[in-house]
């Protein structure tokens, strides 16, 4: 399938990092690599192209073409407070409503 050369730029268009990404990963795995070099967290982080946000279970290959080998992606950065909770979530699931 070949390999994907990501960009990743904050909202001011400013380069973060370059993720070299298998067509087969999902939006996750290409997280994971963010926070490997940056050090958001995947809960942190919230990835768009073209101001449409990538869904973290889609693989990359059904989201851009076989033609495409150069993405550039937006990162937005979820506030601190909201990404704590989405942990939780995360962590724990269910066993929230009980508290």
């Amino acid at each position: 399938m070949g390999l994907l050369k990501i960009k990743v730029n904050n909202q001011k268009d400013k380069l973060l990092c370059a993720v070299l990404a298998d067509r087969v990963w999902r939006t996750i795995d290409v997280k994971e690599g963010v926070e490997s070099q940056t050090g958001i967290t995947v809960v942190e982080q919230r990835l768009f192209v073209g101001g449409e946000e990538l869904p973290n279970r889609e693989r990359l290959c059904s989201l851009f073409p076989e033609t495409q080998d150069d993405i550039s992606l937006t990162l937005v950065r979820r506030p601190q407070e909201q990404a704590k909770w989405m942990a939780q979530v995360l962590e724990f699931g269910l066993r929230l409503r009980e508290a």
